[in-house]
């Protein structure tokens, strides 16, 4: 597979049962020093993983030319016995072993989705696919390279499979640059009832957008090969031929992130003025409110004041009136007093000498001296 040849020998003609793990484990010694083999668990996973990958290999890319008149439900299919299969992994496999079955099966999806001459249509669904597995198998295996663990799990060919993956992703960016860099949702291939549906798309760590990832994950590449390089020499030609290739697009992803980053500086300046005028708005609008509150305040104020003066007047005309009231009574009172009784009035004791007296004189014609 990673040499793109044809198998020596069909899957037919080994066509034997696994070995079973029943039973299996540490061989026991008489001295406790000297161990045995483990457990062939971890050899039976990759068992598995290789006669699927042997199925589809040899169908799609090393049989009959002839485009499949459904090769997407095949593939969808083969995609979803491998992801059966990754997610039976345990989870107490050693660390390293995980992340080499982690990144064989992410290399398994790329190839089994890419073109062939029996499945040659590529959806923008597909080249996602492609993109972000790609991308999460070149950033892993950039780690483990310049790791100093598990790297005597790799070989030569792993080189071969970094060189692929990268070119595949160069492939699918060329073919969808803007709908891969915008990363907007891509609508899923429609299948047919009975068949198995597309894989979904992995998870994306990172909240960069994928402009940045892309630049991010294509810069690493050489220093992956080159650094395979080291045991490999092969792999700096494929370094050299990977940097000649891409050179074109990461020119052109790289003027497109300062386009970007000039936007974005512009949009960001766009905000934060708009922010200082909505602050200012605010500070305005609270410093109006502020002064119709105080407007509204002196005028109830002065309601209250106008209130309280009309209450004072108020009261004082009623005092007034009052003391005019109790005025005319007692001028009412001082002349009831100044008058003369009246005939017959004694105060209720009778008629009095001096008052008898007094009659008298008014009939003989006006009072004695």
């Amino acid at each position: 597979m990673v040499h793109a040849r044809a198998f020596g020998f069909t899957d037919d003609a080994i066509n034997v049962a696994f070995p079973s793990s029943t039973g299996m484990g540490r061989i026991p010694s008489a001295s406790g020093l000297i161990t045995g083999p483990q457990s062939a668990d971890p050899a039976l996973l990759l068992f598995q993983l290789r006669r699927t990958q042997s199925h589809w290999y040899q169908y799609l890319f090393q049989s009959d030319p002839t485009p499949l008149p459904d090769a997407a439900s095949y593939i969808w299919q083969m995609c979803l016995e491998m992801r059966e299969w990754g997610e039976l992994i345990p989870d107490d496999l050693p660390k390293g072993i995980r992340e080499l079955f982690d990144l064989e099966l992410r290399y398994s999806y790329v190839y089994c989705i890419a073109p062939s001459a029996r499945a040659p249509h590529m959806t923008d669904y597909g080249r996602t696919l492609i993109f972000e597995h790609a991308m999460a198998y070149l950033n892993a295996v950039h780690v483990v390279a310049h790791g100093a663990l598990n790297a005597a799990f790799y070989t030569y060919h792993d080189a071969l499979k970094v060189y692929f993956m990268g070119t595949q992703m160069l492939t699918v960016l060329r073919d969808a640059e803007d709908v891969l860099l915008s990363g907007a949702p891509v609508p899923i291939p429609p299948t047919r009832p009975g068949t198995a549906p597309p894989p979904p798309l992995p998870l994306r760590q990172g909240g960069e957008d994928n402009l940045t990832r892309s630049l991010y994950c294509l810069e690493r590449v050489p220093a992956t090969l080159r650094k395979f390089g080291e045991r490999w020499e092969d792999s700096l030609s494929f370094m050299d031929n990977f940097e000649t290739i891409s050179a074109d697009l990461l020119e052109r992803l790289r003027s497109r992130k300062r386009l970007w980053d000039a936007a974005r500086e512009q949009q960001l300046q766009a905000q934060q003025l708009a922010q200082q005028q909505q602050q200012q708005l605010q500070q305005q609008l609270q410093i109006q409110q502020a002064q119709m509150q105080q407007q509204i305040q002196q005028q109830q104020l002065q309601q209250q004041q106008q209130q309280a003066q009309q209450a004072q007047q108020s009261q004082q005309a009623q005092q007034a009136q009052q003391m005019q009231q109790m005025q005319g009574l007692q001028g009412l009172q001082g002349q009831q007093q100044q008058q003369p009784p009246r005939l017959g009035e004694t105060n209720g004791q009778g008629p009095g000498q001096g008052e008898v007296r007094w009659v008298a004189q008014m009939f003989r014609g006006g009072p004695q001296v």
